[in-house]
């Protein structure tokens, strides 16, 4: 359907069907103990937070990099996975949607102020729809600090930019951008 495009992982609008946080005291690469997951059975309003609106209220018009969505509860949900019996996963929901002086609806959530991770290894399994122009799924992570977005910090874990299948972007943003992009 060209006027609704489901994206599935995270942040962003894409939605994380499976989150967990491992962590280990040895310095090589093994996996250490589980310290928390989320497979987003439903949505654990003690962990995540959802974004409403366009970011004015906070006095980040377009949350401070110019996005042209309104962010809505009701573009956040939980759903069965398709050809996976038994699991669900976290759908956030672009639609062609006018709201808030926006011409697109989208869905975000977030954890601040409810969970942070400072040491361990993040694995996520997400999956995104076709991209089509003017769609952006990311998925990120943000220091926890006080300072304000760009300057408190960000990981990009993920950024579908281009509608060329299989091509995404890694990047970890400074002062002077760093771009690594990788083709599988």
């Amino acid at each position: 359907m060209k006027t609704s495009s489901k994206l599935i992982a995270k942040l962003a609008n894409i939605s994380v069907i499976s989150l967990i946080v491992c962590a280990s005291s040895q310095s090589n690469a093994a996996v250490g103990n589980l310290l928390w997951e989320d497979n987003f059975n439903n949505l654990d309003t003690n962990t995540w937070n959802i974004d409403v609106g366009d970011g004015c209220d906070q006095g980040i018009c377009g949350w401070g990099n110019q996005e042209l969505q309104w962010y809505s509860e009701n573009n956040v949900y939980i759903s069965d996975i398709v050809g996976e019996a038994g699991n669900k996963g976290l759908v956030l929901e672009a639609k062609n949607q006018a709201i808030g002086g926006k011409a697109f609806t989208s869905g975000k959530i977030q954890s601040k102020n409810k969970l942070a991770v400072q040491y361990g290894m993040i694995e996520i399994r997400m999956k995104v729809s076709d991209v089509d122009t003017g769609l952006w799924p990311a998925l990120w992570m943000l220091g926890t600090s006080t300072a304000s977005w760009p300057a408190k910090g960000e990981i990009d874990i993920m950024e579908m930019v281009n509608p060329k299948p299989l091509v995404m972007m890694q990047a970890f943003p400074v002062r002077q951008a760093i771009t690594i992009q990788a083709q599988t």
